[in-house]
């Protein structure tokens, strides 16, 4: 999932909401007062995608690497 938040995909992403959201305004689907909170959900969706992608790349530190290896030691 994380490939497809790319800065490429994303940079398109926003600038399609851009269109969106003023074309739902002109036919009634949504209020201009609303334009805002959902210009504001669409970024959070998408900013979204560089904590996961940190999250899902972090390596352990020592003390849980030690931790894990011991207790791979006791099941045995």
């Amino acid at each position: 999932m994380s490939s497809f938040f790319t800065k490429t995909n994303r940079k398109y992403l926003y600038s399609l909401a851009l269109v969106i959201v003023p074309v739902l305004i002109a036919y009634n689907i949504i209020e201009p007062e609303q334009a805002p909170m959902w210009l504001a959900v669409v970024a959070a969706v998408l900013g979204l995608a560089a904590p996961v992608t940190a999250l899902s790349h972090m390596t352990p530190d020592d003390k849980d690497l030690t931790t894990m290896i011991e207790l791979d030691i006791e099941g045995e």
